[in-house]
């Protein structure tokens, strides 16, 4: 594990709930990202105003959206971590609570985020990720 690697990303999830802004400072120039098929934000999201673009489409819907990290998980390769959040608000249009559970694998390079590539099921992503708990 590379504990570099995992307050780079703890310190993404504190900025975008902090500010509402996802903190261009700890994201690779080439940073992608992408949700599972079906997500009504699938990207893919392209670089850092991809990244400002993603964070617009995810987070303008909502009242007081945050992203919460609920678990990282870590394997053998140090710039692959799966985290498990949760999208929580309440939705701008209907005022009906939000509370949307969301796995993404993160890569990294050159210590900073290059890819977030999200998936419906926890153990998707852990397969995607060659991660075994």
């Amino acid at each position: 594990m590379s504990q570099g690697n995992v307050e780079t990303l703890r310190s993404f999830y504190e900025g975008l709930n902090t500010t509402g802004e996802a903190p261009a400072e700890r994201f690779h120039p080439d940073v992608e990202i992408r949700m599972f098929e079906g997500s009504p934000i699938p990207g893919p999201y392209r670089g850092l105003d991809g990244l400002r673009r993603w964070r617009e489409d995810s987070f303008d819907v909502l009242e007081d959206g945050r992203l919460l990290l609920e678990e990282v998980i870590t394997g053998d390769d140090p710039d692959v971590i799966v985290v498990t959040n949760r999208f929580v608000g309440r939705m701008r249009h209907t005022r009906l609570i939000a509370d949307f559970p969301l796995t993404v694998v993160v890569r990294f390079r050159d210590g900073l985020i290059v890819l977030f590539e999200g998936y419906r099921e926890r153990a998707e992503a852990l397969t995607a990720a060659g991660v075994r708990e």
